[in-house]
């Protein structure tokens, strides 16, 4: 039997190390044998095969300490057989075996880092999966990300080189081919802030908040770049977060970070309330309070009673009321109507003025639900270079807008479904067949008839009329 069909007997019966090391001795008479160094890599391959899939059956896929050196032992290894890169082996097959827990393998990040220029030289390292309904990230996204999280997370007990990291995620942001990034981007953002390169990170999460205004964690990230540099600007948007999550158990991190930049800006009663907020959310969660938070309820500014005193969501609202300013250089906020609701249900389109309609998402909108066609609402817009981006929108009071009127007629149904009052056009979803002959009141705007291209009046809204 030759050392490869004993190293391939060894390797099907699960036992990679005797395997490795029947055939190791053997290499070492012949550094040089490509084929006997394959082979006892897909030994090192079973070896960290059958870690990750007893992992796999956990519900937490972060390794144990032994595990944590097993792995490490066979990323030992296969850097010994000096491999020439790139190769077929160290391929998409290879990288998957950390898909679920890769941040978490020093030995693994190290290597990925260290040999990043060979691993990822194929055209499909740089492009994503197409799925039918969705994009994949692609190889070299995946391992970025992978890295910018082990590091963030074990930066204190692992020797990772952050220039190095700093220079991977660069290369993989530049070389990617991934339609969708902001991922990568807050990732390496994230490493930048790390590093205090804030100007830097500022320009990788600007454009993920303009996009993402009304996620909470986006602008946690944007205050971090503000922190050391501005921190009213920090306290701004710390208080934009707060005041755009949901769920108080998720913002638990972020109370934290002002409390601290408060309680430094000499602003102790509202660093009180945050923390206590904090204690209570703890307490309906059963959760421990961490040391961290102890620590600061022990300092000698912490007052328990501002719990009753600060009003937190009012705090947020008028702190973070100018966060949205410094997104762009000018924004600009008008009254307009809801003129319709988006099919979807995730949004609705304002009628700003003659020819001017914008779209909102239901998620920017204050009560966070859906408006009713006809509400009057202030809308917080910028206008780009492809786009108008709007930053928040929320209830206001009616105002006298030009190009909105109200007609009294009779609602004359067409047997195609649409109908007028008058010479307003009403679209087939606001009609009601058996209204037809009815008096109605209609809610018109003078807007763009897209098939004729020409500007007409359209009802937004038909109410019929008590007789």
């Amino acid at each position: 039997m030759t050392i490869f069909q004993t190293i391939k007997k060894l390797r099907h019966s699960g036992k990679p190390v005797d395997a490795w090391n029947t055939g190791h001795p053997a290499l070492q008479d012949e550094p040089g044998n490509l084929f006997l160094k394959r082979s006892l890599y897909w030994a090192c391959y079973d070896g960290i095969k059958a870690i990750q899939e007893r992992i796999a059956h956990r519900n937490n896929k972060a390794p144990t300490q032994q595990e944590q050196q097993d792995i490490s032992s066979w990323i030992s290894c296969i850097e010994k057989l000096d491999l020439p890169l790139p190769c077929e082996e160290l391929n998409f097959r290879f990288f998957n075996l950390f898909r679920e827990n890769g941040e978490h393998y020093e030995a693994f990040i190290r290597f990925v880092l260290n040999h990043s220029e060979n691993l990822f030289v194929w055209p499909d390292d740089f492009t994503p999966y197409q799925g039918e309904k969705y994009e994949s990230p692609s190889q070299v996204v995946k391992q970025a990300r992978a890295a910018a999280k082990g590091w963030l997370t074990y930066r204190k007990e692992w020797n990772i080189d952050l220039a190095v990291l700093l220079s991977f995620l660069d290369m993989a942001n530049s070389r990617a081919k991934d339609h969708d990034k902001t991922w990568l981007h807050y990732d390496y953002a994230k490493c930048l802030i790390g590093s205090r390169n804030y100007e830097a990170a500022r320009d990788l999460v600007l454009p993920i908040v303009r996009t993402k205004v009304s996620e909470f964690w986006a602008w946690g990230a944007l205050a971090a770049t503000y922190i050391d540099s501005n921190p009213t600007k920090a306290v701004a948007c710390f208080a934009k977060g707060l005041g755009e999550c949901r769920e108080a158990k998720f913002s638990v991190k972020m109370r934290g970070s002002l409390a601290s930049l408060l309680a430094s800006q000499g602003e102790p009663e509202k660093a009180s309330a945050l923390l206590c907020s904090i204690a209570d959310i703890y307490s309906s969660e059963g959760w421990t309070l961490k040391s961290e938070y102890e620590d600061l309820m022990a300092q000698p500014w912490f007052d328990a009673s501002a719990a009753g005193t600060v009003n937190l969501d009012q705090f947020f609202s008028t702190a973070g009321a100018q966060a949205n300013n410094l997104l762009y250089d000018k924004t600009t906020t008008q009254t307009g109507i809801v003129a319709s609701i988006h099919k979807s249900g995730k949004g609705f389109n304002v009628y700003l003025s003659e020819g001017l309609k914008i779209p909102v998402r239901k998620g920017t909108y204050a009560t966070k639900s859906l408006p009713s066609v006809g509400d009057w609402v202030s809308v917080t817009y910028a206008n780009t270079t492809d786009s108008t981006e709007v930053l928040e929108a929320a209830p206001t009071e009616p105002i006298t807008l030009p190009g909105l009127e109200v007609e009294v007629g009779e609602l004359r149904v067409n047997p195609k479904g649409f109908a007028f009052v008058g010479n307003t056009f009403v679209a087939p979803d606001l009609v009601v067949q058996e209204m037809h002959g009815a008096a109605v009141e209609v809610m018109k705007i003078w807007d763009m008839n897209p098939k004729k291209m020409e500007m007409t009046w359209r009802a937004i809204k038909v109410t019929k009329l008590a007789i």
